[in-house]
């Protein structure tokens, strides 16, 4: 008998500053699939990594032995403790796996209820473990019934109504705090996928200036040629509150 499993952590269970030690990057999801079922010792196993959750799905002879294999693993990818990693960590098995499953998919366990990117996200993460072969039928079942049953709630139900994303949501709430953003001057810190969102939202509700500060050079740059801003090097922090250079224009105002 196979059991399903569930296991990790996500806003609710961990602060962002280990949720960010714990995220892989796209650059790094099929080596960690391997790494993880290699260590853990499961056939069957995805994993979904966002901004908000890092979640494992797997399938195994046992849930709760799965669990401690994966933790363990996690642990010892990251360089994170095993007791940091278990104090903020979940793990679910058989029903309550497959149900926290369906949750995540449907967007009920988001940060912001309703917003459409976390289905596309858990696609995503379910592609790439059937690319990298490490689905079976177990796994195969749950989510082409989470996927489905995530469909349903977004078309039968009121969630999907004024669904929002964060960054919008954060939008929102500087635009309730500093009334109209046009001609503001923003600062986006990083250069992933709410930074992204977030950059556009911001043009859309007229800030006349987008400034960019990443760890990674090459991906701010990019962020920034995307979404019309500029660059900023991370260790100099003067470039990013808006002073003038010989090249670019005076800094719209800050809203402060």
């Amino acid at each position: 008998m196979t059991d399903l499993l569930a296991v990790g952590l996500n806003h609710k269970t961990a602060p962002v500053e280990l949720r960010e030690r714990l995220a892989f990057g796209t650059d790094d999801l099929r080596a960690a699939i391997a790494a993880l079922r290699a260590r853990a010792g499961l056939a069957e196993l995805m994993l979904v990594s966002t901004c908000n959750r890092v979640e494992v799905y797997a399938a195994g002879p046992s849930w709760a032995r799965g669990a401690e294999q994966v933790l363990q693993a996690l642990a010892e990818l990251r360089g994170v403790s095993l007791a940091e990693l278990q104090a903020h960590t979940f793990v679910r098995g058989d029903q309550d796996a497959a149900s926290h499953i369906f949750r995540v998919a449907a967007s009920l366990e988001s940060m912001v209820v309703g917003e459409p990117q976390i289905l596309g996200q858990v696609k995503e993460a379910f592609e790439l473990a059937q690319r990298e072969g490490s689905v079976g039928g177990l796994l195969e079942r749950c989510m082409s019934s989470a996927f489905r049953a995530a469909k349903r709630v977004r078309s039968e139900t009121e969630i999907a109504r004024g669904a929002a994303s964060v960054p919008s949501v954060a939008v929102d709430l500087a635009r309730s705090i500093f009334g109209e953003l046009r001609g503001c001057g923003a600062l986006l810190v990083g250069a992933g996928e709410m930074a992204q969102q977030a950059g556009q939202h911001l043009k859309a509700g007229g800030v006349a200036e987008l400034t960019v500060v990443n760890r990674s050079e090459p991906r701010g740059q990019a962020l920034a040629a995307e979404i019309g801003g500029r660059y900023a090097p991370w260790d100099q922090p003067e470039r990013s509150c808006g002073a003038p250079t010989s090249s670019s224009p005076a800094p719209a105002r800050s809203c402060r």
